[in-house]
């Protein structure tokens, strides 16, 4: 689940995905994922191109989502419980 951890229970969104994780072995994928993550983080030296392919210990992953559902809100015996709703294929 994807959330924001920070909004009081009950008042936000988030996102729950199923998905399928594959290891990165294309040199082309490994750079594109490497930017990606280059310009979310503050660079550091155990995200150098060099270490996250071949034979170094850390792997960049690709997820491909099987199934995506939102939450929603629901009440049992007047109790805030989360409720999904799947997000059909043809959204994604």
């Amino acid at each position: 689940m994807i959330y924001d951890s920070t909004i009081a229970a009950g008042k936000g969104e988030g996102v729950y995905i199923e998905a399928v994780a594959t290891e990165l072995k294309s040199p082309r994928e490994i750079k594109f994922a490497h930017q990606l993550l280059q310009k979310r983080h503050k660079p550091a030296s155990y995200w150098k191109l060099n270490q996250v392919h071949g034979n170094a210990p850390i792997r960049l992953y690709k997820a491909k989502p099987k199934r995506i559902w939102v939450n929603g809100e629901g009440a049992v015996d007047d109790t805030y419980i989360d409720t999904k709703t799947e997000v059909k294929p043809d959204l994604l």
